[in-house]
């Protein structure tokens, strides 16, 4: 059997203060870009996700309050226009 691994190259488009920038912060911890991005890969695949929660993404944030079961639910389309208007008038 062959254990030699294939590599292959990934090319993305990124800002060049934020490459400079995790360039830094990959050099400090004694790795290249590559180890990073490989790392960040491996745990994405053993966790099937992302290995952090994004912050500030209003989607996610709904999910979360959903799943929590912090949504509100509405029977009819008028009491959640009620709802919503009322809302507006506490601002």
């Amino acid at each position: 059997m062959d254990t030699k691994q294939k590599k292959v190259t990934v090319s993305a488009r990124i800002d060049a203060d934020l490459k400079k920038r995790a360039t830094t912060v990959t050099k400090n911890m004694g790795m290249d870009m590559s180890t990073a991005i490989s790392l960040f890969l491996t745990k994405m695949v053993q966790e099937n996700a992302l290995p952090f929660r994004p912050e500030g993404n209003p989607l996610s944030q709904a999910i979360s309050e959903m799943n929590a079961g912090e949504g509100r639910s509405f029977d009819s389309v008028e009491a959640l226009m009620n709802d919503l208007n009322n809302s507006n008038q506490d601002d």
